[in-house]
């Protein structure tokens, strides 16, 4: 089918939701349905494609974090439709699909429970987010051939070891998907999910992704960062109005958020620890310098006790380096992974 009916398609679909123009939205959907296209390549090329568009534009700063939630709230309420009366028997099996413990991010899980209907295996998706103990007896409540375990903040990756964890104790296989595990199977094998699923562009199979020998539940110092994160939040929240007053002030140029700020960069870090991958601190520190960038952040100057603040004191350096004054005893493993990603930042 020609992609470009569908990226028009997309567009207009974006057009019509971001309005909160429901009708034409749907509409949008149900002609392309109608036409004869796969429900699939709709849900992926113009649904998903308009949740991407959306999600880049609230990141440069091009809209407000409510238009992402009009375009969300609707999308929620088609993609169920799309695949009523197109499902194959479902001979594949019994896969039951949860977010990560804290994913509160449902939507990609959604689109990945109806493209797996489509594919032939029978669905339950428990929603967002599941915790952990209660996963494990909702789990003993099905009939379950293969759990699933979504995520796609890296801030919940260590939520996600939870679950994954709680899966394993079942006995049955567990398949770890969304943006947060990456683009290889490295951060899925190391917090101990039996399988890897990157995208379901093919129908999914066990055998192809599953690993001979997986690796058991991780442990290790990511766990006393997580213990301690409100403590450890709250002291580098206080170096922080320390080492860079205005940053915690309320005015221009300030962090709009520091203390959600800081809390995200220790959840990533204890996910990174977690999965053995420091990259996912370098990700999420680009991430967060190109959000402030869009806010403006990154250009203000003001002088404080002698020393101007400007950008060759960035936000999100400063930071950083409050964050690494506050986990260096508790966790030195941490305050090292920290450290070189605050050396990413360029002045």
């Amino acid at each position: 089918m020609p992609m470009g009916v569908l990226d028009a398609a997309s567009r207009q679909y974006l057009e019509a939701a971001v309005t909160g123009d429901r009708s034409s939205a749907a509409s949008v959907a149900a002609r392309l349905l109608a036409a004869g296209h796969d429900p699939g390549a709709i849900l992926t090329d113009v649904l998903a494609a308009a949740q991407a568009e959306i999600g880049q534009r609230w990141q440069e700063g091009r809209c407000t974090i409510g238009h992402e939630h009009i375009v969300t709230g609707i999308t929620e309420a088609i993609v169920g439709s799309l695949t009523v009366g197109f499902e194959p028997p479902a001979d594949r099996g019994h896969l039951v699909l949860t977010c990560a413990e804290g994913e509160v991010h449902g939507l990609p899980a959604r689109f990945a429970a109806e493209l797996l209907t489509l594919q032939g295996w029978r669905v339950t998706f428990l929603g967002p987010p599941t915790p952990a103990a209660e996963l494990v007896r909702t789990l003993e409540s099905l009939d379950a051939d293969v759990i699933g375990v979504s995520c796609t903040v890296p801030a919940n990756l260590v939520g996600a070891a939870r679950s994954i964890a709680a899966a394993r104790a079942t006995g049955l296989p567990v398949v770890a998907g969304g943006a947060a595990f990456g683009v290889t199977a490295h951060r899925a094998r190391h917090l101990g999910a039996t399988a890897w699923a990157g995208t379901l562009d093919h129908p999914l199979d066990l055998e192809l992704v599953s690993w001979c020998a997986p690796l058991p539940p991780p442990h290790g110092p990511w766990e006393d960062l997580e213990a301690d994160r409100a403590e450890l939040v709250e002291e580098a929240l206080a170096n922080l109005s320390v080492l860079h007053p205005p940053l915690t002030r309320e005015r221009p140029g300030a962090l709009t958020d520091p203390r959600g700020d800081l809390d995200l960069l220790l959840r990533v870090t204890a996910g990174a620890m977690a999965c053995d991958d420091p990259s996912l601190i370098d990700e999420h520190v680009s991430w967060l310098v190109g959000l402030h960038r869009a806010d403006g952040l990154l250009a203000t100057t003001e002088r404080w006790h002698g020393v101007t603040y400007a950008q060759d004191k960035p936000q999100v350096k400063a930071a950083i380096q409050a964050l690494v004054a506050a986990v260096r005893a508790a966790v030195p493993a941490a305050a090292r992974a920290l450290a070189e990603a605050r050396s990413l930042v360029r002045a």
